[in-house]
């Protein structure tokens, strides 16, 4: 009678949602080309909600990748994000409280 396979921690699951890396490509391609590539082209345009986007889908994209440490400010950042795409994304209710129950068992 094998065990069964570790279950994710509900902040893997989230880091592993398909929504959520689908939101951060989003964000990112709704980027200009110049703004994706590796050397930006400044422009004027570039007004500053515009390049926290990009930074913010950066962050995310990073996270999926499982190459950012989860500290306290991409929790906050995560938390952040469930209950923005809570308008969009079935179940990010129950992701943002498995977050903080995992938050809240990680510093007690």
């Amino acid at each position: 009678n094998r065990k069964k396979e570790a279950k994710l921690s509900p902040l893997a699951a989230i880091m592993k949602d398909v929504r959520v890396k689908h939101m951060a490509h989003r964000l990112l391609r709704r980027q200009p080309h110049s703004m994706r590539s590796l050397v930006p082209v400044r422009r004027q345009s570039d007004d500053p909600t515009t390049i926290r986007e990009r930074e913010k889908a950066q962050m995310m994209l990073k996270m999926l990748k499982g190459t950012v440490q989860m500290d306290a400010s991409a929790m906050q950042y995560v938390k952040h994000l469930t209950h923005v795409a809570a308008k969009r994304m079935a179940g990010a209710r129950r992701i943002h409280r498995s977050i903080l129950s995992e938050t809240s068992k990680r510093v007690g």
